[in-house]
């Protein structure tokens, strides 16, 4: 599965216009999705009569829409799906992502993209992501408390050392430090895990080679990982998690490890390994929001204005729900309607976008999961 990356989000996010249609609906993994076909379609349909509430003749409807029509009939969609299917499209852009995002079905046109569920993907509240390592092999997972999936790197991060140092080079060490150890070549089958462990005048030169591999590992997986504030579980040996970490300039390594080697280890291994960590983290943003006593809001008004500030650490959304209205800057008010008007905008969608904007962290949560009850938002501040 390919990471949805935080340049994505910008871009999406920086897209305004009169017609910014979004569409999502939850998918399945396996099987046939008959469900989430006709839910699509539905969807299509909302976003259909919402155009034509704006005035918008059947013509200029079907410009917007045909390309979003079009992936009912893609085939090869449908069997690659994940947990959720979100579309974009606007008179410039048309995009779609399968993600694992758990969504309920809505569409809404405005006048831009509606993106506060995939706000979620970067501050996941039970996410981990895990790098399985080893000299000979690393693979890059994420995983919630119940599923587990392996991310794309080819041609993204280096695959093992050779990758880093080159075949040649790794080939070379080996076998002077066979020779230098008296041992021959035939002790040495070509595993990289040899130079990591071996003795004697070449030391400094496994270092620098292993190291390396480290580093360049290490850049592009802060690249690959932008924006995101989900934790990165190494699951390796004692000695590579060391010297790894020593390295790293990730700012979400996980203090633990998992130990041991896992490059022949079928993935749902390490998601059963990992059952305690997923337990340990549960509960810690409710605690964090306790201990920030007298930081707090649930005022949707203070809330829509501290974010709109950039004065919003933590946020708290509760998941499912829109709160439609409209944003007075000037008057410092908002007004809320309970039914959805044209133009209006979701004062929720408003308040994430413009914390995750400013670097605050925005968590999507269940009703019963929300710090405080009876308000769809709680937020920490930061002044």
């Amino acid at each position: 599965m390919a990471l949805f990356r935080k340049k994505h989000f910008e871009e999406l996010a920086q897209t305004e216009g009169k017609y910014c249609i979004s569409i999502y609906v939850p998918t399945e993994r396996h099987g046939e999705n008959k469900e989430s076909m006709v839910s699509f379609k539905n969807q299509i349909a909302e976003a259909e009569n919402q155009l034509e509430d704006f005035g918008l003749k059947p013509r200029e409807i079907e410009k917007y829409l045909d390309p979003v029509k079009a992936l009912q009939s893609d085939t090869n969609l449908w069997r690659h799906l994940s947990d959720a299917l979100i579309v974009f499209r606007s008179e410039g852009k048309f995009e779609y992502y399968t993600l694992p995002l758990e969504v309920k079905e809505f569409s809404l046109v405005s006048d831009r993209f509606y993106l506060l569920p995939l706000i979620t993907v970067f501050n996941q509240n039970n996410s981990f992501f895990i790098l399985s390592l080893s000299l000979n092999k690393n693979r890059l997972y994420e995983a919630t408390q119940h599923e587990i999936w392996e991310i794309e790197t080819e041609d993204i991060l280096p695959g093992n050392i050779y990758d880093s140092v080159g075949h040649d080079v790794v080939q070379k060490a080996l076998q002077m430090r066979g020779e230098q150890s008296g041992t021959g070549r035939a002790d040495y089958p070509g595993k990289a895990q040899a130079m990591y462990h071996g003795r004697g005048e070449g030391k400094d030169d496994k270092q620098k080679e292993v190291f390396k591999y480290f580093e360049d590992l290490d850049r592009e997986l802060n690249e690959l990982l932008k924006g995101y504030e989900i934790p990165l579980i190494i699951a390796a040996t004692e000695n590579v998690f060391a010297h790894f970490r020593e390295i790293s300039n990730y700012k979400n390594v996980y203090p633990e490890y998992v130990a041991g080697n896992f490059d022949e280890e079928d993935a749902h291994l390490l998601h059963d390994i990992l059952e305690s960590y997923f337990e340990k983290v549960k509960n810690e943003k409710k605690e964090k929001y306790r201990e920030a006593h007298g930081q707090t809001t649930t005022s949707l008004q203070d809330v829509v204005i501290s974010a709109d500030a950039g004065r919003i650490d933590t946020l708290f959304v509760e998941h499912g729900k829109h709160v439609w209205g409209n944003y007075k800057r000037e008057e410092a008010k908002i007004d809320v309607h309970k039914e959805q008007k044209t133009i209006d905008t979701d004062l929720l969608d408003y308040s994430g976008r413009k914390t995750f904007e400013t670097d605050g962290k925005v968590f999507i949560v269940d009703a019963e999961n929300m710090p405080e009850e009876g308000s769809p938002v709680n937020a920490i501040l930061r002044y």
